[in-house]
């Protein structure tokens, strides 16, 4: 626990943790959980050389380069998590955000400010 009264978890350094696929994953999580959206999406990779086909990995690889404003990434990874999970609704969540994010950032980009004459 720290000062602030927060639980902490232990985290292993990479070299340590890279049993399973499913241990990353959930390194992954707990970094995502605790707002560290950058970190988290290592362990989630790391996963992905265990695992290839992991879909699970996938999402939460989107949801951090979403949490991250990185429409592209993100799409790319939830489109690869719905390839190999078609039915995958949690992605196809962060699909659609991520999707609709990058659509209102490229609407407000190119909208050009107006000119008083």
């Amino acid at each position: 626990m720290n000062d602030r009264g927060e639980v902490l978890l232990p985290l292993l350094p990479a070299h340590h943790a890279a049993g399973t696929a499913e241990s990353q994953l959930n390194v992954s999580l707990r970094l995502y959980q605790a707002g560290d959206f950058e970190a988290s999406i290592a362990p989630a990779r790391r996963a992905l050389v265990i695992k290839s086909d992991f879909p699970e990995a996938y999402n939460n690889i989107a949801a951090s380069f979403a949490s991250l404003r990185k429409w592209d990434e993100a799409i790319q990874s939830a489109r690869e998590a719905l390839r190999l999970k078609p039915d995958f609704q949690l992605a196809r969540n962060n699909l659609v955000w991520a999707e609709g994010e990058k659509q209102k950032m490229l609407r407000g980009s190119n909208s050009s400010p107006s000119k008083a004459s």
